[in-house]
């Protein structure tokens, strides 16, 4: 198996990860479907759901798969992360001012930022208008400037896509202060490692304490703790790969050996701690097959161009979907269940072409004079 990632690779991950990411977040909306464990462990009964609709054939079967497992593109994200960042900046002809802390927390905070904040501020307009949401200032604050994933409680992110920024911008900072230079990599990797798992240790063995061990692994989960594994992965991967011939009976070996670990490790507790990096073996598999496809090829790459796009503006369209798809009482998707998914799919995609073509002739220009004046302003208080 090829331990080097192409471009072309990159962009079918994000792809079809992007792919499973819009249609899980509409899908686990809709009550007969199975629902996810995603930021903390709901008991196992939702496995084992999962498990007996897997085994009967059940009409919801492919539904019940993006609900249940779909969330998984979010590691295939936060591993290319980790494995773009490092190729990028442990590039030889890097300079030293474009590695320095001010400029890399600059470059990368602008980088996020133009791409989540006119989408956030179009979703609080729209809350509004549409749908009569309130939203308080504080939690709106937060969203802006990324800091909400540890300065307020899960239940104040809204939408919940938009954690992710933060979450990246976190992991971001993490790698440039501890992970970038050798001289303290090895320590610093093995500290975090061991004080990471000594708390998920401790919080995994409390069964009998699950409404007060939820709610704080789900605040663990919105920042970066929960996803260094996977993230440090792809930064190990981008700094050690190495090209090598594709080995199909090891790929085909990876895919199915991960796919069934990770449907096995989805009935324990401590061991659903690891599904992600089980995903990513399972996705990368799986991609690789798709190179050698054509259309699919054509596809994962096109639809990766889109994928960051697609991610910030799905869910302003998802509200408009959501009550369509099934009502309450319906126990089962039918044909015009699937038809509108297809149409929400569809519109969230030409919404990112368009949110794309405004961000390149626009918005990146606007954005990066917004935070140049007020870092401007805030340099010229302080003197």
């Amino acid at each position: 198996m090829n331990l080097n990632i192409s471009r072309d690779e990159a962009s079918c991950l994000k792809g079809y990860a992007i792919l499973c990411i819009v249609l899980h977040n509409l899908l686990h909306l809709v009550a007969p479907l199975v629902k996810e464990n995603e930021f903390y462990y709901n008991y196992n009964y939702r496995s084992y759901w999962m498990w007996n609709h897997m085994k009967e054939i059940h009409p919801n079967l492919l539904a019940d798969i993006l609900s249940f497992f779909g969330w998984y593109g979010v590691p295939i994200f936060i591993f290319l992360s980790g494995y773009g960042i490092t190729r990028k900046y442990e590039n030889s002809k890097r300079t030293l001012q474009e590695t320095s802390w001010p400029h890399f927390f600059c470059y990368n905070f602008k980088k996020l930022w133009g791409l989540m904040a006119p989408a956030f501020v179009i979703y609080l307009l729209l809350g509004v208008i549409f749908w009569d949401k309130e939203f308080s200032i504080f939690p709106i604050i937060c969203q802006l400037t990324m800091t909400i994933n540890f300065l307020c409680p899960p239940k104040y992110i809204n939408p919940g896509v938009y954690w992710y920024f933060g979450l990246t911008l976190q992991l971001y900072c993490v790698y440039r202060l501890f992970f970038f230079k050798k001289t303290v990599r090895s320590f610093w990797f093995w500290l975090t490692v061991l004080a990471i798992g000594s708390v998920l240790f401790c919080w995994m063995l409390l069964p009998n304490e699950r409404e007060k061990v939820q709610p704080v692994y789900e605040y663990f989960s919105h920042n970066c703790f929960r996803w260094l594994l996977p993230f440090l992965l792809g930064v190990n991967l981008g700094r050690y790969g190495k090209e090598r011939k594709d080995n199909w009976l090891l790929i085909f070996l990876v895919s199915f050996v991960s796919l069934g670990l990770l449907i096995l490790f989805s009935f324990n507790q401590i061991l659903w701690i690891f599904t992600p990096i089980l995903a990513i073996g399972f996705f990368m598999g799986i991609v690789k097959i798709f190179m050698k496809v054509q259309p699919l090829r054509t596809f994962g790459i096109w639809l990766g161009g889109l994928s960051a796009y697609l991610f910030a503006v799905h869910p302003l369209v998802r509200p408009f979907f959501s009550n369509l798809i099934v009502s309450p009482k319906q126990l089962y998707l039918d044909g015009e269940s699937w038809l509108w998914t297809a149409v929400y799919l569809f519109v969230a995609i030409v919404v990112a072409w368009g949110y794309r073509w405004i961000s390149h002739r626009y918005l990146v220009s606007l954005c990066e004079r917004i935070i140049n004046r007020c870092v401007k302003s805030v340099s010229f208080k302080k003197k």
